[in-house]
């Protein structure tokens, strides 16, 4: 489907370039619960666009109109750094069986001759300022004129006002063809797809793949591999640690202890999940639908876990007590909201999709986090006062110290969400390197500490715990408590070999 807005810089559809192709994952429908939730999650992570990394999907593309062109997808790329790698090629451009056919729907589709004799259609991938400053918007499909002037090889072509630096090209026809081409310079390239002949009614199939010479990454994503490996370390590391603490005072833990370790899980699970994703796509290129759904569900999860954590009444033992239906679906109103803020920050870049159509899907999300942090905060502020009359002095000081964390999570998590959403890293080619730590290393740096803190906060204790009631061992002649009962001709034969704890000689006293 056709966006309704060009990626940034860039005439609008109405002047010049349209981007199709790279539609907006979809908002999702409320649910109110996580299970239906995370269906449509799953759903919508199955019908995301035919992008794999740096891998664009040509499954049906529409041609554009007739002496027209659309910009579809953006590669961040960027050449070897170091000694001895100058003269390395920046990156490879595989156009992989990229052919013409007719479009069924049409009211008179093409023939297949005709289609295989066409040569109007071309595949273009150059630099982003080189296709700004080489397209001329009133004039860029050749004439006979360009013809004679030496400027295109043939009428019905693209043709530049100047000479492209770096650009890799192939011009697509009903016959399959491949070929490889270099990339020698850094820097953003954007796919272009032209129409300049007479043909309408006819789609592209095949793909463009652009590696790098790390593998499929994005230039700007090259960290997030390492970044996550170093995540998952960690969380396995504390996660031991706590579930050991867990299992020595499992029998009287607290909802909130419990809640922890249940987000840790979450935590561990969303760090592997990136890493083994963010693998796959580097290697080969493709984008597993199921491994990002884990990592993405498990991101959001492990927020939900804590708030469920927090929010449990302390002096029941049920799981989810006292917490309302509202509340429930707050919080998954927040799962589906954050799912959606998600898919867009991660198809951002390579669609341009615009700074007004993030903070339209952030907005929500922030919204009702809102929302959920002064409910929390209240929740929280009500089990002190309950705690106050039962005089848990322990249990009292860890609920107010999560008074302040509450206040500090949402502070620093949303001006993690902010920088994420201002991302400064991307608009210059010298800071794509820095861009995981903004993207993905102050989200997962800010929610590590607040978990932490809570850790500390909460740590399992004989004072935090309280007495744990253990049953004596009884035989079966005996009835409730078992004793000892001496008779006065016990004492009176024991009197003399019993002894005081310093030695001295207990006497009989008359």
């Amino acid at each position: 489907s056709l966006l309704a807005v060009a990626p940034r810089g860039r005439a609008s559809p109405r002047q010049l370039v349209a981007v199709s192709g790279a539609a907006t994952p979809p908002r999702l429908p409320m649910r109110g619960s996580a299970a239906l939730a995370s269906l449509v999650a799953l759903c919508c992570s199955l019908s995301l666009p035919g992008v794999r990394a740096q891998v664009f999907d040509f499954a049906h593309v529409p041609t554009p109109g007739s002496h027209t062109l659309q910009t579809h997808y953006f590669f961040h790329v960027q050449a070897p750094q170091g000694p001895g790698q100058d003269t390395e090629p920046a990156a490879t451009v595989h156009f992989k069986n990229l052919r013409l056919v007719a479009n069924q729907n049409g009211p008179k589709p093409p023939s297949a001759q005709s289609i295989a004799e066409y040569m109007g259609v071309q595949v273009l991938v150059l630099l982003d300022e080189d296709f700004k400053a080489a397209m001329d918007p009133t004039h860029f499909c050749s004439r006979a004129a360009d013809v004679s002037a030496g400027a295109a090889t043939a009428e019905g072509q693209l043709v530049l006002k100047i000479q492209a630096s770096d650009v890799a090209s192939c011009i697509v026809s009903g016959n399959s063809g491949s070929s490889e081409q270099l990339l020698r310079k850094s820097g953003l390239y954007v796919l272009v797809l032209t129409n300049c002949g007479d043909m309408d009614g006819i789609s592209v199939l095949g793909s463009i793949e652009v590696k790098n010479a790390w593998g499929f990454l994005p230039a700007i994503d090259r960290g997030k591999k390492a970044l996550y490996g170093f995540v998952v370390a960690f969380y396995l590391s504390v996660g031991v640690i706590w579930t050991l603490l867990c299992l020595r005072w499992w029998k009287s833990l607290l909802h909130v202890q419990k809640g922890i370790l249940l987000t840790l899980s979450f935590c561990i699970s969303e760090s592997a999940a990136w890493w083994c994703f963010f693998q796959v796509r580097n290697s080969t290129g493709d984008f597993p639908p199921f491994v990002f759904l884990l990592a993405t569900l498990s991101s959001i999860w492990k927020t939900v876990a804590g708030f469920y954590a927090i929010m449990t009444d302390p002096s029941q033992g049920a799981e989810d007590a006292g917490i309302s239906v509202q509340t429930h679906a707050l919080l998954m109103l927040y799962l589906v909201l954050q799912f959606h803020l998600k898919v867009i920050m991660s198809f951002r870049h390579g669609f341009a999709l615009t700074l007004t159509t993030v903070l339209l899907s952030a907005l929500p999300v922030f919204v009702v986090g809102a929302i959920m942090l002064v409910s929390v905060y209240q929740k929280v502020t009500s089990f002190v006062e309950m705690l106050q009359g039962e005089k848990a002095e322990h249990k009292i000081l860890l609920y107010q110290r999560l008074q302040g964390l509450v206040l500090f999570a949402g502070f620093f998590l949303s001006v993690a969400v902010v920088l994420e959403i201002f991302d400064p890293t991307t608009a210059d080619m010298a800071t794509w390197d820095f861009h995981f730590v903004v993207s993905d290393g102050i989200p997962q740096g800010s929610f590590a500490c607040v978990l932490l803190a809570a850790m500390f906060f909460a740590w399992p204790s004989q004072d935090m715990q309280g007495y744990e009631y253990v049953q004596q061992s009884q035989d079966g002649a005996v009835i409730g408590a078992p004793s000892t009962i001496w008779d006065d001709t016990d004492c009176e034969e024991d009197v003399g070999s019993i002894k005081h704890e310093n030695g001295d000689r207990l006497v009989q006293v008359e």
